[in-house]
This record gives structure tokens, sequence and C-alpha cells, in this order.
């Protein structure tokens, strides 16, 4: 039996009452740590969507709302399916759509099957290895098929990079300026490739 420790959810309803305060009105969180065995995996799928639930509800009575995002390798949420299950327990719950953490389901699957409960993304690109945070270009991710699936699913929400301006150990040194994420943008934008500022090291392994 896993428990959920009270001050866990008193933790994050004080969290979501300053963001309020503040102008704060979208909260993303993850719905599980790692590593999650598969013998486990059910019970914490419970869990996790009780906790939502609740969460749910604390930051509605605010006029926020919980956006869920997807989680890689033994996480919950790892594809489509288990994010719509996640959301069921309450009406309210939105999606965060992190773009370099699928690694069982095309990315345009997932974008069309979570539909309109998309409110915000956390745009990188990776290699369908591991997640990577790499610059679009950088990585493997068709743009255009993740534009046209957003587009085809009415998203108008905030195009976020979770990117980092210096190079992870996966890519080349190479250091990113502000300039450099309008200019990715656009050219996502304009229906074009974007082009690769890092290259990424060469025989990278799961972690690297």
């Amino acid at each position: 039996m896993i428990n959920i420790p009270i001050w866990t959810i008193s933790y994050f309803s004080e969290l979501i009452k300053k963001g309020v305060d503040i102008g704060i009105d979208n909260f993303v969180i993850h719905p599980s740590g790692e590593p999650i065995e598969e013998t486990e995996s059910a019970e914490r799928m419970e869990c996790a969507k009780e906790s939502l639930a609740e969460l749910a509800e604390i930051a509605a009575r605010s006029g926020a709302t919980i956006a869920v995002e997807d989680l890689p390798r033994t996480c919950l949420g790892r594809n489509s399916a288990e994010i719509l299950e996640l959301i069921s327990v309450h009406p309210a719950l939105r999606v965060c759509f992190d773009t370099n953490h699928l690694l069982s389901e095309d990315i345009p699957i997932f974008i069309r099957n979570v539909g309109s409960k998309i409110i915000t993304l956390h745009v990188s690109d990776y290699d369908f290895l591991n997640e990577r945070h790499w610059l679009p270009g950088e990585g493997d991710i068709n743009w255009s098929d993740v534009l046209a699936a957003l587009q085809e699913v009415g998203y108008a929400g905030p195009w976020l990079y979770e990117v980092g301006y210096s190079s992870p150990a996966t890519i080349e040194r190479r250091i990113l300026s502000a300039q450099d994420f309008v200019d990715n943008a656009q050219m996502i934008f304009a229906g074009e490739k974007p082009e690769a500022i890092g290259l990424r090291k060469p025989d990278l392994k799961f972690w690297k």
C-alpha cells in the first residue's frame, strides 16, 4: 500500500495559493518520480490520480489550472493513454506536453489523442532514445509534423522552450543567445526545418 503524505498536498496547495497571489494561473506538475517498478505502476497511478484530483479542486477554487506533464522512462504519464487516465479524475485537469519525453509513442499521435486538453508546451528536441533537451534542429523531431498536429487540435497556448543557454553534456560546446530561440521558433512557424546550432556527441548511450 502506497500512502500519499498529507504534507505533499499541503505543500503544493500553499504553492498554488502563493502563485495565484502574484498572477500565476497555470501550474505544471509531474505525476510521479522514478524509478517505478511495473508491479507498482497501477497502484502508483491510483495514488497520483487521487492527489491530482485534490490539487485540481484546490486550484480551481482559486481560478487556476493544473497541467499534468507527460514523462519518460518508468514514470507515470509515458503516453497519451496514461496521461488521459491521469487527468480523467477531474474535469479541470489539463496537460503540459513536453516534446522530448515520449519514448513509446509518436508525437503527432500523442497530440491528436490528447487534443484540446494540452494548454502549454515544453519545447525541446531529442534522439528518441532518452530525453535530451536539445534546441529544435539538434535532434530528430519532425517539427513540421508537430506544428501540423498542434494546429489540427486548435492549440493556442505558449511555445515555451525548455532548453538551457549552455550546452548539455550530450552536445559539443555551444552557447545559445535569446536571438537563437527567436530565430528557431520563426523557422518552425514558417514551416522550415530549424538549423542545428549544436552538434550532438557521437555514439550517445541512454544517458550520455
